[in-house]
């Protein structure tokens, strides 16, 4: 371990909960903490970090820290105070300030609710579009409004479209990199949600893990695949594709004789280790008819 150590570092105050690197400049390291505290590393001398700006009255303890997908000086940052903050590296300073403090707003439609005074919920996690500049979604993990918020920056007043769908606080958010109709989400009720956040319909549930599922993730190079990370120690990794896995094995299960018992049989222990698997209502860009 000592061998693969390259720097460490002691800027942050306290527990450091939100890391991204950018896609763009990929020695561009940004890291968020405790007291509104957001870092920019240039990985190539990491001795010297810098902020994006003054430090914003808004942010309590920085949750997330998201580069834009398509503007290499641009990153989000939410915080347990309500706000999700919206940083321009080049100008160096926050551009807007994101907080929703509910309203009428159902979900599918666009939000009928005002611009929030901050502190009501939670914000636990930030994603952008992966085409579109001015658009993100942000999370709330408190349990009385578990929901999922999608923003156009070109009217930041409120969002644009609310996603119910968690029983408690969400956790984490993933945006497919390949189809901009496919959002993972997963939170304290165990569950790992895909949703189309263009119409913010319900499109997948993945079976629901033994505790709270706090990081979800979509591989980068291969979008049939997912990652889930949960409380209970387990990291799962789950394909898009081997949605009737549990009918093939029981075609391919071999007749026992008669009087056998389940340790005679051959793939004895396997079907604990089967994973839950994610079905969707609608086909992922990359399998759509042409």
């Amino acid at each position: 371990a000592s061998a693969a150590l390259i720097a460490r570092n002691t800027n942050h105050t306290g527990p450091v909960r939100g890391l991204d690197i950018n896609n763009f400049q990929t020695h561009l390291l940004s890291s968020g903490a405790v007291n509104g505290e957001i870092y920019i590393w240039d990985l190539n001398d990491p001795s010297k970090p810098y902020s994006p700006g003054a430090r914003s009255s808004k942010l309590e303890d920085v949750t997330a820290v998201a580069w834009n997908s398509q503007v290499p000086h641009i990153l989000a940052s939410s915080s347990n105070s309500g706000y999700t903050a919206v940083w321009d590296l080049r100008g160096k300073r926050e551009v807007v300030a994101l907080a929703y403090g509910g309203g009428a707003a159902t979900a599918g439609g666009p939000a009928g609710g005002a611009f929030a005074t901050g502190g009501r919920r939670g914000m636990s996690d930030v994603a952008w579009h992966p085409d579109n500049a001015t658009r993100l979604v942000t999370s709330s993990e408190d349990d009385s409004s578990p929901i999922i918020m999608s923003w156009d920056l070109r009217n930041a007043r409120a969002p644009e479209k609310i996603l119910t769908g968690h029983d408690k606080g969400v956790l984490s958010l993933s945006w497919c990199r390949q189809d901009a109709d496919l959002l993972l989400s997963c939170g304290k009720d165990n569950r790992t949600l895909c949703w189309n956040p263009q119409t913010a319909e319900l499109i997948g549930d993945l079976q629901a893990a033994n505790n709270w599922a706090f990081q979800v993730q979509w591989c980068p190079r291969n979008p049939n695949l997912i990652a889930t990370a949960s409380f209970d120690g387990r990291i799962g990794i789950h394909s898009l594709q081997s949605t009737n896995e549990a009918e093939i094995a029981s075609e391919n299960r071999t007749p026992q004789p008669e009087g056998a018992d389940i340790f005679d049989q051959g793939n004895f222990g396997l079907q604990a280790q089967q994973q839950p698997t994610l079905s969707l209502k609608q086909p992922p860009k990359w399998l759509r008819r042409p």
